[in-house]
């Protein structure tokens, strides 16, 4: 009886130092800090993009100076569409224009509800899948968006870390 009660206040107590832990985690990554943690993210962000300069060579006999935030979104759409290409296989591959919207409409209803209501990350889905992997004790679920699947499809290897997770989300931003 005594070693039973032990166990019980032991796994009360562990449970609750988990819980605990658990929710700095989720205040740290939700108030930024795993861009402190992980100073490198915004470093491999900047690699990956298209230098302006040799995109735009010319940049320096415009008069007009101002039409680098311009010329900056079109050297990642440039970017962003290099990488596609470079990734797509041609033997399956559908245009955007041949899928009908109702697929379009599906897969984002199947995949994810709240496409259109946030900018590149889902909250909730963090939330629900931080309960979820609590609950069961390992990684069960994870909140990645489309966005963010496509960024790790294009740019990022499977690794499971948190390092791999805040380039994925500053990524899923940037695009």
């Amino acid at each position: 009886m005594r070693k039973t009660k032990k166990r019980r206040i032991r796994n009360r107590v562990l449970r609750f130092l988990f819980t605990l832990m658990l929710v700095f985690f989720i205040a740290f990554f939700l108030s930024g800090g795993i861009w402190l943690f992980h100073p490198r993210t915004w470093q491999n962000v900047g690699d990956m993009l298209p230098r302006l300069e040799r995109q735009l060579p010319a940049i320096e006999d415009s008069e007009d100076k101002h039409t680098i935030g311009w010329t900056d979104r079109i050297s990642r759409f440039i970017f962003l569409k290099r990488a596609v290409n470079s990734r797509v296989d041609r033997g399956s591959y559908v245009p955007l224009n041949e899928i009908p919207d109702s697929m379009k409409q599906a897969i984002v209803a199947v995949e994810e509800s709240r496409f259109y209501s946030h900018h590149g990350f889902d909250l909730q889905g963090i939330a629900r899948a931080s309960l979820v992997n609590l609950q069961y004790g390992q990684i069960e679920e994870g909140a990645s968006t489309i966005t963010q699947q496509l960024v790790k499809n294009l740019f990022l290897s499977n690794e499971k870390s948190f390092g791999r997770k805040a380039e994925e989300l500053a990524l899923a931003l940037d695009m």
